[in-house]
């Protein structure tokens, strides 16, 4: 108990004392003579309130905040010298300059007494644009309509004309709200949407966390649909529509509601861009199954990839003629602009039912109206000089290098992650982030586990702990299962954001050094296209049960001459070998280095000492000696079977003086040339080096690729072999020699063996 004491106001000899517990404990705050607890406590919020999570300013910008502290008070124990948000979209936070013509149009409409004065120091296209703003529009310290101020709401509908062509119908101002950024739209809508757990909403896994907060937040329920994280066939996070309508069925089936789907275009935190055909197949799915559209497009103006185009969902709706309904949503936050602060965002109605308009327009009167400047801003920013006002070529010079740089910035922040081992991006065609996956070790997803927390959420922490770079763990935004990523902006200045990729890449290194197990690849999930995992077995087993019969009566030893680049997979072959029934430690194998890591108990060519190893004096990774030759006699005295594993660099030797001594001897003789994608390959081999401690550049893994089309042409030569090839067909030439280095794998074999063994002339239609 403590003695509290007041004074009576107004009494000068009256005290009076009371003997309670200390203001703050579980009573609450104390008034005159009484205790009484709080009214409104966390036990007291609605529990949908404390659910709903927004992971882009969540627990890694809570730690960043402290550490923020600590660097303003002057300590200098902390491994970097500042912090970089790379963990939202906001661009004028890392350096990014608003746009000259709409600051200073901005600037008399916030200063009206400016606009004599300025006639000398503002353009004539901006005097212009003010006068017509003032003219047509309140006083802007005071409300607007709801909707917004028609004169801006006309002018954004003059945008979308332009935007979406003359071949729809124009846009109509009434269908238009002016709304404090898009966000305010997408809550705003979704209460309109939205009664209970029995409504659900579809929306894109990963996805912008707004969405399935908001979902939580009124009640309802949100359903997933899994973005296919492609890194083969170049079709990165592609929309598969048979899912999404899987999807509906099951929700249906179990007595759900599905009022509609949102679509983020292009993505967020994927960065992916949907073609037109995408979109009409989810338009054409939403009129069959009477949903509505929210239709994210805030990122219409970030196109990076230059075969990629925006099309808007309104576009495609009124051109197919379906009454499908749609809500579409636009900012200023993003784009060129990048006007975060000031709030002004588009909500644009398509084939929505008036009474429903009605309410919706309820629900912003009762906010009044969205802030006036920003309504302004929204307006001027969609509608920018053209050729011939004054303020052009000043705005045409600062709209083109923003988007040039921030398009170098797209590609070097996919370079740089594809560089990392363990790590993989796919290609940020649009918006402002690259989604890499990243692989934690299984001693790491353990360690976080038992802390309670999600395995990227504790690496993110870590990275920002000793790099002061913040970014967002992929759990905030939801991934495949077994997978983990965290969401990087591309917004950084140029150089900063270079020394920012290279420190997360020291972090990563060591990060991989210290979790990574024995014998752990640095990365395991690549994600194939769906066909190519049943190519790889199929070919595998054929080539395997056709020409790789040893311990399965076969009474000659064989020998397995296996080409191919560092890291392209023919360890992998060994492990099927030893799936197909083949007993491994009978084999013996030139390049156990790279073996050991999947055949732990391959014991058989370091007990007999057949194998030499070498690594050059600079520490450098430089290859494996050849099967020593006083070994090559006891081999085949012992007929022991041989895997001959190359990168190809020594084929001419190979076939002028191994193969010929192994064919005199009675060796049935199988040669295979393996490939894979580079960039697999590459994070492949920087993994295995890694573990073991050495180090092997880009440069020479990528060399070892080089020889790959010279040895298939050297093989040919020999009239000796046929090919097993794969082919996505991109080129649309069937067979693809040209592309087939960087997107598939050519095996190939002695011809005779085709004759009694099974077709291995793989193509598209066989797959």
């Amino acid at each position: 108990m403590m003695l509290h004491l007041w004074r009576l106001a107004g009494t000068a000899s009256l005290w009076v004392f009371f003997f309670g517990h200390a203001v703050g404990d579980e009573f609450g705050t104390c008034t005159l003579g009484s205790c009484e607890p709080k009214s409104l406590t966390l036990a007291t919020v609605p529990q949908r309130i404390v659910d709903a999570e927004y992971a882009v300013r969540g627990e890694i910008v809570t730690r960043s905040m402290k550490l923020e502290k600590l660097l303003e008070e002057g300590n200098t124990s902390l491994p970097f010298d500042e912090l970089v948000p790379c963990n939202i979209g906001n661009p004028q936070a890392v350096g990014a300059r608003p746009l000259t013509f709409h600051r200073q149009v901005l600037s008399l409409l916030s200063n009206p007494l400016l606009i004599e004065e300025a006639a000398s120091l503002y353009p004539a296209d901006v005097m212009t644009r003010a006068k017509d703003y003032m003219a047509k529009s309140p006083k802007f310290g005071a409300y607007s309509h709801s909707k917004g101020i028609l004169h801006f709401r006309q002018q954004v509908a003059n945008y979308i004309d332009r935007r979406d062509g003359p071949l729809v119908p124009p846009a109509d101002p009434e269908d238009i709200f002016l709304t404090d950024g898009a966000s305010a739209g997408v809550k705003t809508v979704l209460e309109v949407m939205i009664d209970g757990p029995l409504d659900g909403l579809l929306i894109p896994i990963p996805q912008y966390p707004l969405y399935s907060a908001s979902m939580t937040r009124l009640g309802g329920t949100h359903i997933g649909y899994e973005l296919v994280e492609d890194y083969a066939s170049g079709k990165g996070w592609a929309i598969d529509v048979e899912v999404i309508e899987d999807k509906i069925k099951a929700f249906i089936a179990g007595g759900g509601r599905l009022r509609g789907i949102a679509v983020i275009n292009p993505g967020n935190p994927t960065g992916n861009v949907l073609s037109r055909e995408t979109i009409e197949s989810i338009v054409r799915l939403c009129s069959k199954y009477k949903m509505v559209i929210l239709a994210d497009e805030v990122y219409q103006e970030n196109i990076w990839h230059a075969d990629k185009k925006f099309v808007s969902f309104r576009q495609v709706v009124l051109e197919t003629g379906l009454p499908v309904e749609l809500l579409s949503f636009h900012s200023m936050s993003k784009g060129y602009y990048g006007e975060c602060g000031l709030r002004g965002g588009v909500l644009h109605m398509t084939n929505i039912d008036p009474d429903v308009a009605d309410q919706i327009y309820k629900l912003f009167s009762m906010i009044l109206c969205a802030n006036t400047l920003g309504q302004a801003s929204m307006a001027s920013i969609l509608n920018p000089p053209v050729e011939g006002d004054a303020s052009f070529a000043l705005f045409s010079e600062e709209r083109s290098e923003i988007l040039a740089n921030l398009s170098r910035k797209a590609e070097l922040v996919t370079q740089a992650l594809n560089q990392m081992p363990g790590v993989q991006s796919l290609p940020v065609e649009g918006a402002m982030y690259a989604f890499p996956q990243v692989y934690l070790p299984e001693r790491f997803v353990k360690e976080a586990e038992a802390m309670g927390k999600a395995a990227d959420m504790l690496y993110c922490i870590k990275m920002l702990e000793a790099t002061g770079v913040i970014v967002v763990p992929g759990s905030g935004f939801g991934q495949r299962n077994g997978t983990w990523h965290y969401r990087i902006t591309i917004l950084p200045q140029e150089d900063k954001l270079s020394r920012v990729l290279d420190r997360m890449k020291d972090f990563h290194l060591q990060f991989l050094k210290e979790y990574l197990g024995p014998g752990e690849r640095a990365i395991e999930d690549k994600t194939p296209t769906p066909c190519r995992p049943k190519y790889s077995e199929k070919l595998q087993e054929q080539i395997i049960e056709a020409h790789l019969t040893a311990e399965r009566g076969q009474a000659e030893p064989q020998l397995l001459l296996m080409l191919g680049g560092s890291g392209a997979g023919k360890g992998g072959f060994m492990k099927a070998m030893e799936r197909h029934g083949m007993d491994m430690r009978k084999f013996v194998v030139h390049g156990l280095d790279e073996y050991i890591e999947y055949l732990p108990e391959f014991e058989a060519s370091k007990q007999n000492e057949l194998v030499v190893f070498k690594d050059a004096a600079d520490g450098c990774y430089s290859g494996v000696i050849p099967i020593a030759k006083a070994a090559q006699n006891e081999i085949v005295k012992r007929k022991q079977h041989v895997v001959y594993e190359d990168t190809g660099k020594d084929l001419e030797r190979i076939l002028k003086r191994i193969l010929p001594f192994f064919q005199k001897a009675g060796y049935k003789i199988a040669i295979v040339l393996v490939d894979n994608v580079p960039a697999i390959a590459k994070q492949r081999s920087h993994g295995r080096f890694l573990r073991e401690g050495r180090y092997a550049s880009d440069q020479y893994i990528e060399s070892t690729f080089k020889n790959v089309p010279e040895n298939y042409a050297k093989l040919k030569e020999l009239n000796e072999v046929a090919e097993a090839y794969y082919c996505d067909n991109s080129c649309a030439e069937g067979v693809c020699p040209k592309c087939w280095l960087d997107k598939g794998i050519r095996s190939v074999l002695p011809a005779a063996a085709l004759q009694s063994g099974p077709a291995l002339r793989l193509h598209p239609a066989a797959r």
